[in-house]
């Protein structure tokens, strides 16, 4: 909008210089940074101990410092190692993020698409190179739940964790969890974009998978590692053949007869240099036999669901008429509702949902009808994540997390959710016990804050307990205090408020329903109880001394007219002034704040976020949606946004422009309601996840409708 606003004011050259530098810009870091992520979209790639961002030729992946995603901790450097070089795990293995102070340290990363289903991994190297020598155990959690123990010795180059993960929230957090004396160390985080037909998750809890297993059975000399580039997933396969009994087949050419990414019905995309060789018994009738415990040394945990994933191609050309046909069971139980008749060169995935109650044994056997023995090229193993706590709810997370940043807070354990796990619950906070945790008490005493009342406050709508004394504060008592509904307890005391304290809340306190303290604020008081004895009162004896009181609160008002927020000003009819494209006509709104939360379901559904604010979902009274951006009182630079657009929309009306239906202005208060783009934004159209990504000519017209 400000580049807008700044166009309409420029001349027609100036314009067109201004957008040749634009396209100049983004096409030089199309260049240099989108041709480095064309080969792996939608891939966030986390260095932990890192202070740059860098390609891994290597791996030719992209890596970011960590320094945007965790507040504590301290960065290592991992010495000493002959695998600093490894070419699939790169220079990310060359440092690492410890945490020695702290219980839970967490990493939050926003602005992740919603909705979008991601493999999640961890990596951890030890190495000692803190010449300790200790080994490491400590849990890592996903959100509010447990998603793996760590353990390392002193001898283990290193270890990784993965789980897939379906995103709904705004935000992902990932801790590191101290469970005893050594300090957790994490070296990379690592999300890999998955497509929602492969790994289906549990369609009643979307619970987490977690990687138990992941193997390539039969290779003959395949690397030990197989990742991406190969794996377009970037899935880390491992050569891992205990049974003795299986042969190995291979065929040379499989890399080149069978391309996996242009088979559309092969979703799971299996690499080829994992699927070009199998496991086979040597007679027909013999089955591929092997049990999760003793053959793949996985530690069943009875009442446990695991998911398991057999991956098959035939490599053989059997002869004419001839054909593979194979049965599966897990504990003498078929999985398949009929018999799995390969066809050559055709790679197809078959998965299998167990509750395990003992260890589970597997047999892949050849059937009656088939003319070749059993086979088997890739296997995966995953572990079912019951989810045994639940977030906070979603606004008083953004409440806190608002206020958290107005005030700068650094309380140590002012990471992760605020209310759950209930052990990790944020000093100074009380939380319900409620599915989706509420914020009731919340404790700033001693806390260090200045500036006025945050308007996050108004969100808290359990709130029952408020304690703000001994702090900066200043400015006056805000109105929406009073609109607590649950608020018993508001102490202010030791502040330096100033003005009337809001009838509603003296008429709360009169009727008991609410214990309010507000001593020690010297320029603060009740309505027609203000304290006389100010500077006005000796100056008032003399006429001159009365001109220069007015001449005072001229400046003074001047200046606070030059401070204070903008006011939407909106043109009558008779004003009107329409030339072809632009017109002055305005039909927007005003909206009081209840009706802004009435609208939007309190704040409910957050659509975006940028400097200004957040957005929200609405629907106004006719049943049409809308989009509410609200100010967010912390950001000066979208205080300095909102201003820009009031006097776009005060002034213009174009069709290029998404229309303004309605405004709020209340104080501190601010919010714009514009038409709602069903859509979504552009960025979502130039993503190559996007169905119908934007051509180049489309993306052309679009720079040009904006340029006019």
């Amino acid at each position: 909008m400000v580049l807008i606003g700044a166009l309409l004011c420029s001349s027609m050259e100036r314009a067109i210089i201004h957008w040749i530098l634009v396209f100049s810009l983004c096409a030089s870091f199309i260049l240099v940074k989108g041709a480095v992520a064309a080969n792996a979209p939608g891939f966030i790639t986390i260095d932990c101990g890192s202070n740059r961002e860098y390609l891994d030729k290597g791996t030719g992946i992209w890596y970011e410092s960590d320094k945007k995603f965790v507040e504590t901790g301290e960065n290592w450097k991992v010495a000493g190692s002959s695998n600093l070089n490894d070419p699939y795990f790169g220079k990310a293995s060359r440092t690492a993020r410890c945490f020695p102070e702290g219980v839970r340290n967490c990493y939050t990363l926003t602005r992740v698409p919603q909705q979008q289903r991601y493999l999640i991994r961890a990596i951890f190297i030890y190495n000692n190179y803190d010449g300790k020598n200790q080994n490491m155990t400590f849990d890592i959690h996903l959100g509010v739940n447990l998603w793996d123990t760590v353990s390392l010795d002193s001898e283990s180059y290193w270890s990784f964790t993965e789980i897939i993960y379906t995103h709904t929230s705004d935000s992902i957090q990932i801790c590191l969890v101290k469970t005893g004396q050594s300090t957790p160390c994490i070296s990379s985080l690592e999300l890999r974009p998955l497509s929602s037909s492969v790994y289906a998750l549990n369609s009643t809890t979307n619970s987490p998978l977690l990687l138990y297993l992941r193997t390539d059975i039969a290779s003959l000399d395949a690397p030990e590692y197989v990742r991406y580039k190969d794996d377009v997933y970037d899935r880390i396969w491992r050569y891992d053949r205990d049974v003795d009994s299986w042969q190995s087949l291979e065929l040379d050419n499989y890399s080149t007869a069978i391309d996996i990414g242009s088979n559309k019905s092969d979703s799971y995309k299996v690499p080829s240099k994992v699927m070009r060789s199998v496991a086979t018994s040597q007679i027909v009738s013999d089955a591929l036999e092997f049990s999760y415990s003793s053959v793949l040394g996985i530690e069943v945990e009875n009442s446990s669901g695991y998911y398991t994933y057999f991956h098959f191609a035939e490599i053989e050309q059997l002869g004419v008429g001839k054909k593979r046909i194979i049965d599966i069971t897990l504990n003498s139980q078929s999985i398949l509702s009929e018999p799995l008749v390969l066809e050559y060169l055709k790679p197809v995935t078959v998965s299998s949902a167990y509750t395990a109650h003992g260890d589970i044994n597997v047999s892949i056997s050849a059937t009656s009808g088939s003319e070749a023995p059993p086979i088997l090229n890739a296997l995966e193993i995953y572990r079912f994540v019951p989810e045994i706590d639940f977030p906070t709810d979603a606004k008083d997370v953004c409440a806190i997390e608002d206020i958290k940043s107005a005030y700068q807070i650094t309380k140590l354990n002012w990471q992760g959710d605020p209310c759950r796990p209930t052990q990790f619950t944020w000093e100074g906070l009380n939380c319900t016990s409620h599915k989706n945790a509420r914020i009731k008490s919340l404790n700033l005493r001693s806390s260090k804050l200045s500036g006025q009342i945050n308007i996050s406050f108004s969100y808290f709508t359990e709130l029952e307990f408020l304690d703000l004394s001994d702090n900066e504060l200043e400015g006056p008592v805000p109105e929406f205090l009073a609109e607590l509904p649950k608020l018993k307890v508001l102490n202010l005391t030791k502040n330096k408020l100033s003005g009337l304290i809001p009838e509603a809340l003296l008429k709360k306190a009169d009727n008991k329903s609410l214990q309010l303290s507000v001593a020690d604020n010297p320029n603060l008081c009740k309505k027609y109880s203000c304290n006389k004895k100010n500077f006005f009162v000796p100056l008032i004896a003399s006429f001159p001394a009365l001109i220069v009181i007015l001449f005072i609160v001229l400046g003074f008002w001047i200046s606070k007219r030059r401070q204070k927020g903008p006011t939407l000003h909106i043109p009558t009819k008779d004003k009107l002034d329409c030339r072809k494209e632009v017109c002055l006509e305005s039909k927007q709104k005003a909206f009081s704040y209840s009706e802004i939360l009435n609208i939007t379901d309190n704040l409910k559904t957050i659509i975006g976020e940028g400097g200004f604010g957040k957005v929200y979902l609405g629907v106004l009274q006719d049943h049409t949606q809308a989009a509410v951006k609200l100010l967010s009182v912390s950001s000066t630079q979208g205080f300095k946004e909102f201003q820009s657009e009031v006097e776009l929309h005060r002034s213009i009306r174009h069709r290029n422009l998404v229309s303004l239906v309605g405004y709020c202005d209340e104080g501190e208060i601010k919010a714009l309601i514009y038409e709602y783009m069903a859509n979504g934004n552009l960025h979502r159209h130039l993503s190559k996840q996007h169905p119908n990504v934007l051509k180049w000519d489309e993306r052309l017209n679009i720079a040009i409708d904006v340029a006019n």
